[in-house]
């Protein structure tokens, strides 16, 4: 097996916190074999996402991976957030991502974030915060 060297920067990178699980159970779904599907009710730690499942990104990952990328991301930078339903990690966790993305930006860098979503989550907050952040939202 030939191991390619990464290309820097690295610009571009798809985010999937959740992992596969999700809050609908979508029978065209790639990932029903892998999700945990969260139903109505599912435990909610204060932050949106059951993490008794184990497999949500923690704050410490989530911090090291945007300190990286835009460490090594050059002049642009895209973040593209997936799933499973990326929402169910809560508003705060991607909030707190674009904090994040403000404190390890250097001057004179751009950084954009996606969300492709189910919208089931995206209530009059969400709108709020993906108008005034400039997100690209896909359904």
């Amino acid at each position: 097996m030939k191991t390619l060297p990464l290309l820097k920067p690295l610009s571009s990178i798809l985010v999937k916190p959740t992992g596969a699980d999700c809050n609908i159970d979508c029978t065209y779904c790639f990932y029903l074999d892998r999700a945990g599907v969260v139903r109505p009710g599912f435990q909610n730690d204060g932050r949106g996402f059951d993490r008794l499942h184990g497999r949500a990104m923690s704050e410490e990952v989530q911090e090291e991976m945007i300190r990286q990328m835009m460490r090594d991301g050059g002049r642009q930078v895209s973040f593209g957030w997936q799933g499973g339903e990326p929402t169910l990690m809560g508003l705060d966790f991607f909030k707190r991502a674009v904090s994040l993305q403000k404190q390890f930006g250097a001057n004179g860098q751009s950084v954009g974030n996606g969300l492709q979503t189910n919208g089931l989550s995206i209530d009059d907050d969400w709108c709020d915060f993906l108008r005034e952040t400039h997100w690209l939202v896909g359904l």
